[in-house]
């Protein structure tokens, strides 16, 4: 989830309060500003939006988890619901979290 500290001022508000109301039962994950590099812009931002449940469903989606776009815009997403793609994401992720780069909040 993107915070309002690492964004560089892009958002008002943690993306986390989204899920406050079932933070014991999901894990989320911050890139720290300090581990970014940009190398075509002014900043790298979080912009996945990617929810793995039991490493076996995934979902995978463009929509930014804001009223506008779960309501007003045209979003595209896919849910996985078999296969192997949801373990590997889930492993993509504990890698991600292992070497540092994400940091789990």
């Amino acid at each position: 989830m993107e915070t309002r500290v690492d964004s560089g001022g892009g958002l008002t508000i943690d993306a986390a309060k989204a899920f406050s109301a079932i933070a014991d039962r999901v894990s989320l994950c911050r890139w720290p500003a300090e581990s970014r590099e940009a190398f075509f812009g002014p900043q790298a931002r979080l912009h996945a939006k990617c929810v793995v449940a039991d490493r076996s469903i995934a979902l995978i989606t463009s929509a930014n988890l804001t009223s506008a776009g779960i309501n007003d815009n045209i979003e595209l997403g896919v849910l996985i619901a078999s296969g192997p793609l949801p373990g590997q994401l889930a492993d993509h992720f504990d890698d991600l979290i292992a070497l540092g780069t994400l940091q789990e909040t």
